[in-house]
C-alpha cells in the first residue's frame, strides 16, 4: 500500500470516536483514477491511559501517586520521594508512626 497515503482525525477526546481518510499519493497509479475516501466516525476501544489510572483500593505495592490527591510526578510525589516513601505501604507506615512528619513533608497541600 506504498501508494496510497492513509490519515486520521484521532485525537485525545472522550468520544474515543475516529475516522480514517485515504488518498492517493501524488504520480501514483498512472493513468487510473481512484477517488480520495473516507470512512464514517467509528469507536475505537483501546487502553492506552489505563497503566496511569488510581487504583481503588491501592494496593500496598502499588506506587504513592496511586492515592488520591497525588499527582504521578506532581510537588507531593516529589516531596514523598525525597523522604524516601514510594509505595504505598511506605505511606501508611509513616501515617501510623509518625503523621507529624508525614504532614511536615506534605505541607498544606494535601488535606
Amino acid at each position: 500500500m506504498g501508494e496510497l497515503i492513509f490519515t486520521d482525525n484521532s485525537s485525545w477526546n472522550r468520544s474515543k470516536r475516529f475516522r480514517i481518510g485515504l488518498k492517493v499519493a501524488t504520480g501514483s497509479c498512472g493513468n487510473t483514477r481512484i477517488r480520495e475516501a473516507k470512512t464514517d466516525a467509528f469507536q475505537v476501544k483501546e487502553h492506552r491511559g489505563e497503566a496511569y489510572m488510581k487504583h481503588h483500593p491501592p494496593a500496598s505495592d502499588d506506587e504513592v501517586w496511586r492515592l488520591e490527591n497525588i499527582a504521578k510526578g506532581g510537588k507531593s510525589h516529589q516531596k514523598l520521594s525525597d523522604a524516601g516513601i514510594y509505595k504505598v505501604e511506605d505511606f501508611l507506615l509513616q501515617l501510623f508512626t509518625d503523621p507529624e512528619k508525614l504532614r511536615e513533608i506534605l505541607g498544606k497541600s494535601i488535606p
